[in-house]
């Protein structure tokens, strides 16, 4: 899974679910550490007023609201940079993995 400081919310969630797999590798940079939808209500005086209102948790009862969730590969890009490192790794992991099947068989 590719991630980067920008990984936020629904992003999040998935890759809560997904680090659980031991397939899966997470590439990149360490996510934004926002989980909860937000629950937006009016206040009397009109005022729009929205909350966090939820918890997710990993299967270590780990919250990460306000944390982030650190990469196994920490790699980023940068501007000057002639090649996406982010996807080269990801491209080098995926065929290490797949060599390793293949061999299994």
């Amino acid at each position: 899974m590719l991630t980067s400081d920008w990984s936020a919310s629904a992003a999040e969630v998935f890759l809560l679910a997904m680090k659980e797999l031991p397939y899966v590798k997470v590439v990149g940079n360490r996510t934004e550490g926002i989980f909860s939808d937000m629950f937006e209500f009016k206040l009397p005086n009109v005022w729009i007023v929205s909350l966090s209102n939820m918890q997710f948790f990993s299967t270590e009862m780990v919250n990460y609201e306000g944390k982030e969730i650190e990469p196994d590969f920490k790699i980023l890009n940068y501007k000057k940079d002639k090649s996406d490192n982010l996807l080269l790794k990801a491209i080098e992991l995926l065929d290490k993995a797949t060599d390793e099947n293949v061999y299994k068989k």
